[in-house]
């Protein structure tokens, strides 16, 4: 559990046991809104990084297979010789 969400907890219970007299569910509502919002764009981030995984995985179909020829290293300029 990251640190963010011992000092979210922290502060829900805070609330809670030093304001006996405010209800604490608006302050639960606002924290899982804020979750959320940060899940969901952690979930967009890794679809993303998925796309881009897929994309690569289509644009080198054969030299992710080794059919023939094809090199993935290939088109990497680190892997021609150097003359001299």
């Amino acid at each position: 559990m990251s640190l963010h969400y011992v000092a979210e907890i922290r502060e829900i219970a805070g609330i809670y046991l030093g304001k006996p007299d405010q209800r604490i569910g608006p302050h639960v509502a606002r924290r899982l809104g804020a979750v959320r919002a940060r899940v969901d764009a952690g979930i967009a981030d890794l679809q993303q990084v998925r796309r881009r995984i897929d994309e690569f995985e289509n644009t080198h179909a054969a030299e992710l297979a080794l059919h023939g020829d094809a090199d993935l290293g290939s088109a990497d300029p680190r892997s021609r010789a150097v003359g001299p």
